[in-house]
């Protein structure tokens, strides 16, 4: 019976994860999105960078313990409203954890976390609209990243 349970839980683990990967890969040949993806083995030469995607929050976390990053920007207002703005509300409803959320001035910033996947995903979404032109950011990190680290993470930064 355990071994039942463990392979369920395993295959739920795995194609929850696939179904991630699903999600972003949709954007890698999208027109009007930049689509950066960073792998363990560039993340790791990286290290000696203090900050390797011009976010000083980004720069703070272990890169030793990311497996990859995902970097997707767009100025396409559809992009944002067709795609983005609904893959994080389903993000939301799949069991991603609302770290912290912010609506100020046109600009929405929202960061969830999912510690339940292997290996978990930290997600920063940042949206902002102003005389009718939208710009968006998506970072995606994907690693072995615990809600200490997180925790430490966001405690730096406020």
């Amino acid at each position: 019976m355990k071994r039942i349970v463990l392979t369920i839980v395993i295959a739920a683990m795995t194609l929850s994860a696939q179904a991630q990967n699903k999600i972003y890969q949709k954007y890698t040949d999208m027109k009007d999105v930049e689509y950066v993806s960073l792998g363990s083995v560039l993340l790791n030469l990286a290290q000696g960078i203090t900050n390797i995607s011009g976010d000083e929050m980004l720069s703070k976390i272990d890169i030793s313990k990311l497996d990859k990053m995902l970097i997707i920007t767009t100025e396409s207002k559809t992009v944002v409203e067709k795609y983005l703005d609904k893959d994080i509300a389903t993000l939301q409803k799949s069991g991603y954890e609302v770290v912290l959320s912010s609506n100020s001035d046109g600009e929405k910033n929202l960061m969830l976390y999912n510690g339940n996947i292997s290996p978990s995903e930290f997600i920063i979404y940042s949206r902002e609209e102003k005389d009718g032109k939208v710009e968006a950011d998506l970072v995606v990190i994907v690693g072995k990243i615990n809600k200490q680290d997180l925790q430490k993470l966001i405690s730096q930064n406020m």
